[in-house]
């Protein structure tokens, strides 16, 4: 019984270790993605665009913390940009 446990945690943690760079990239990428609306302001144009891209990013950290409560590790955000792998 103690070793199946064990084995159970171990294959957790591999997946769990793939998830990690998987969700750096995202942060980092929605990041910078609210930066430049941020610095759109200057334009008017990002007046429209900081909300948005805002909304999009809890929307999507949300969907992301629901599939890896429910074991999907697979899941990557859209417009995510690869930094890490």
């Amino acid at each position: 019984m103690f070793y199946q446990i064990l084995q159970h945690v171990r294959r957790e943690k591999r997946r769990q270790r793939w998830a990690k760079p998987n969700i750096l990239n995202a942060q980092i990428s929605w990041a910078i993605y609210t930066v430049a609306a941020c610095l759109s302001c200057l334009i008017l144009i990002g007046f429209v665009l900081a909300p948005v891209v805002v909304i999009a990013w809890i929307v999507f950290s949300i969907i992301a913390a629901v599939k890896a409560a429910n074991g999907n590790y697979d899941y990557v955000a859209p417009f995510t940009i690869k930094f890490l792998k």
